[in-house]
């Protein structure tokens, strides 16, 4: 099996996301994994790396999940935790596809850009 290596904090973490830890992702949460991976709240994203983390050391705990977490957000953005790490577990874990994620980033990044522009347009009017 293929796996996602991350190594933060002086720690290594090989992540993927399982068929049976997605199973129980949607039963806890009452939603479908991929419904679920478009909430970007921090309680969302910190409990999806858990069950990817999950993948390989099934004890990995939710404090552990938060510590990891902090850790991620000390070097990265939610934004890029969510789109380089989190869609790359699973385009690997065979949840998305490569074209999938890479469309979508472009989408988000044209959207960005659209925003920007209008703000930037606002800010000449003043």
């Amino acid at each position: 099996m293929k796996y996602y290596e991350l190594d933060i904090a002086e720690k290594s973490y090989q992540l993927r996301l399982t068929t049976s830890n997605a199973i129980e992702l949607e039963e806890k949460n009452h939603t479908k994994l991929l419904d679920f991976i478009e909430d970007y709240s921090i309680k969302s994203v910190t409990t999806l790396l858990m069950y990817c983390v999950r993948g390989t050391n099934k004890t990995f705990s939710k404090d552990e999940a938060t510590t990891l977490m902090d850790n991620l957000l000390e070097k990265y953005s939610l934004d890029e935790i969510i789109n380089n790490i989190i869609y790359e577990v699973l385009v690997i874990s065979g949840f998305l596809k490569k074209e999938h994620v890479e469309q979508t980033k472009e989408m988000k990044q044209h959207a960005q850009e659209k925003i920007l522009s209008k703000v930037n347009e606002a800010l000449e009017v003043l």
